[in-house]
């Protein structure tokens, strides 16, 4: 399933998070009220963009501005980028981080 690391703020993702889908695209960067909204990276792990990394604005879910990440800053995007896997999640108190994995 896919996966949420990051912050959360009346039970929605608000902050700095990561989001890993179940098809292995990657988006690590910024929330709001649940959607990927400020400054982030997406990763595509299939298709015609397989591999292409980028840098941007988005707002509401969607990209707004963004400029594709040249090869060799790839690596240390990718080490910042890639989650660990997890089976269950735990409570925890608001602004806090936690962890969860859903189907």
């Amino acid at each position: 399933g896919n996966v949420y690391d990051g912050e959360y703020k009346d039970d929605m993702w608000n902050g700095r998070g990561v989001l890993k889908w179940a098809n292995g695209d990657v988006y690590n960067g910024e929330y709001k009220d649940g959607n990927m909204h400020g400054r982030g990276f997406y990763k595509w792990a299939a298709g015609e963009w397989k591999d292409d990394v980028h840098e941007g604005q988005y707002k509401d879910d969607k990209k707004k501005r963004a400029r594709s990440v040249p090869v060799c800053q790839r690596q240390r995007l990718r080490r910042r980028v890639q989650g660990r896997h997890v089976e269950r999640a735990r409570s925890v108190e608001v602004g806090q981080r936690r962890r969860v994995q859903w189907r």
